[in-house]
């Protein structure tokens, strides 16, 4: 894998990573400038020590996890770079890229059954269990212990769980009739997927069809729309629990804990993984990530290989990479990958298509698998969770977003509704139905 930087440092900061100083542009994820200094490898498995990478940059998986100012187990992927940060792999004997206890891998090639191993024997039992217990878990304890801080308690009507068009028409629609809504999203920008390739193809002439739409239709105009309505938006601010009826948030000063008779989950939803050997190496990474390093001014690779179902999709984001130097060496469905190849990182991968199966050399893939309602907050507040086509969603009639929870109401993507304008219908009427259960 070969991360790149598509345009220059605009205000380059400081950073030291295992020692060495390493240029990052002041607000960028910690991810991308260690990447773009020459990293392939910022993280080993649990078990195996296999090398890893980020997959998602979004906070979905662990390839990011580093120590980061002496704390540990932090996803790079979410924390903007600053002057004089601190980084520092962990997990690792030696280094992130030659990791003594890859051995582990080599020494057990048919997998280890760690739960039966040297059980016959006392003795050997007992040394066996005080080694494991210096090699379990990740990371060391931080350095300081962290003052306890109470939680921020609030009150609102309404709350809304995410950003993207959704929740942001919701917000807007329940705002304008005076009710007090609070709106939280885990990104610093908001407009969900469609913001997101909006964001990315904002310096390119090969915008897709979302990306178009979200910029005429809302990207200028509905989150202004929805403050000034009186919505409040609390961003970089994920709800990580809901508790009979009390939304919990996780904030940068610390926890929030919202009481509120109303709740609306704009939640979207999760990429999906494909599941083939090989697809855990660095340097495969889903679309959304792909979109999300285009957005930040980077691409995964210097060849690269595109499996998405849409072609649309897959064109624009070709047009796009070729435009920055990028040579597109594969386009095709990810039911046609068979496995991903390589040491350290990405180095080529078997694919079967009209073609027959076939050896194809890379430095990083983009994958689109399916994705899955981001449903966990639906089942902890008391909505049902279905699972159907390869998924698990919120249940929520399709017309307004009721569940069968009263005072609980899932819109949008995480309900299985993608179509632009059926969204912003459900959303509108979602927004009626608050309001006529707030004042009923």
């Amino acid at each position: 894998m070969a991360l790149r930087r598509t345009r220059d440092v605009r205000t380059p900061v400081c950073i030291r990573v295992d020692g060495k100083e390493v240029v990052a542009d002041e607000g960028e994820p910690l991810t991308l400038a260690i990447q773009a200094s020459g990293r392939d490898v910022l993280a080993r498995s649990v078990k195996y020590h296999r090398p890893r990478g980020p997959a998602c940059y979004a906070g979905r998986c662990d390839g990011c996890l580093m120590r980061v100012d002496g704390v540990p187990n932090v996803m790079t992927c979410r924390v903007p770079a600053t002057d004089g940060m601190v980084v520092e792999t962990q997990n690792v004997l030696g280094s992130a890229e030659a990791d003594l206890l890859a051995v582990t891998d080599w020494f057990f090639p048919k997998g280890m059954d760690h739960h039966h191993m040297f059980t016959a024997f006392g003795p050997l039992n007992r040394v066996m269990q005080k080694i494991a217990r210096r090699i379990a878990g990740i990371g060391r304890l931080p350095e300081a212990v962290a003052s306890a801080v109470a939680p921020t308690d609030l009150r609102a009507d309404v709350v809304v769980v995410g950003g993207g068009v959704a929740g942001l028409t919701v917000a807007r629609e329940v705002a304008a009739t005076g009710a007090c809504v609070r709106l939280f999203e885990e990104e610093q920008s908001l407009g969900g997927v469609r913001g997101l390739e909006a964001r990315a193809y904002a310096e390119s002439e090969t915008e897709s069809e979302s990306a178009q739409r979200f910029d005429a239709d809302v990207g200028a105009t509905l989150e202004d729309e929805a403050e000034e309505a009186g919505a409040i938006i609390h961003r970089r601010t994920p709800v990580v629990a809901i508790l009979d009826g009390v939304v919990v948030a996780h904030a940068e000063q610390g926890l929030i804990r919202v009481e509120t008779g109303a709740i609306v989950l704009a939640t979207g939803t999760h990429e999906g993984a494909v599941p083939v050997e090989g697809s855990d190496l660095p340097g495969v990474v889903g679309w959304r990530a792909a979109l999300s390093l285009l957005a930040c001014g980077a691409v995964p690779g210097e060849r690269v290989v595109l499996l998405h179902d849409d072609d649309h999709a897959t064109s624009s984001l070709a047009a796009r990479y070729v435009a920055a130097g990028v040579e597109v060496v594969h386009r095709g469905s990810p039911a046609g990958l068979r496995r991903v190849e390589g040491g350290h990182a990405a180095e080529r991968v078997v694919v079967e298509d009209e073609r027959g199966e076939r050896t194809v050399p890379c430095d990083a893939v983009v994958l689109a698998a399916k994705p899955s309602g981001a449903f966990e907050l639906g089942g902890q507040s008391g909505a049902d969770v279905a699972w159907r086509d390869d998924g698990f969603w919120i249940v929520a009639d399709p017309k307004n977003g009721a569940t069968r929870t009263p005072g609980v109401w899932a819109v949008g993507a995480a309900t299985g509704v993608v179509d632009p304008e059926a969204i912003e219908s459900q959303a509108e009427a979602c927004a009626r139905a608050v309001e006529a259960h707030r004042v009923g």
